[in-house]
């Protein structure tokens, strides 16, 4: 199941649903999505190769996802997120 977020983002309280592992029907098919009624924006395709990069300095790691275009020219949304010991989402 993916692990959901309330959150204010520009002022409208959406929901951010992450599901790391493949991706998400109430997202369209996206790992990562920002959901506003029935409005879904893919900000993360689950198509994304899973490449970790390790930081040394911290003991953690981050995974970069890539989304659909985002309405900024040939931009697409990007998504990383920090994995750090002893911290849970």
């Amino acid at each position: 199941n993916p692990w959901k977020s309330v959150a204010n983002v520009s002022g409208v309280l959406g929901i951010f649903s992450f599901n790391l592992c493949g991706s998400d029907p109430e997202c369209d098919g996206s790992s990562i999505c920002w959901k506003n009624g029935s409005e879904s924006i893919n900000i993360a395709n689950p198509l994304s190769t899973l490449s970790p990069v390790l930081n040394e300095q911290t003991g953690g790691f981050s995974i970069n996802f890539t989304g659909v275009a985002c309405g900024r020219g040939s931009d697409s949304w990007s998504t990383t997120i920090q994995f750090k010991c002893g911290v849970s989402l």
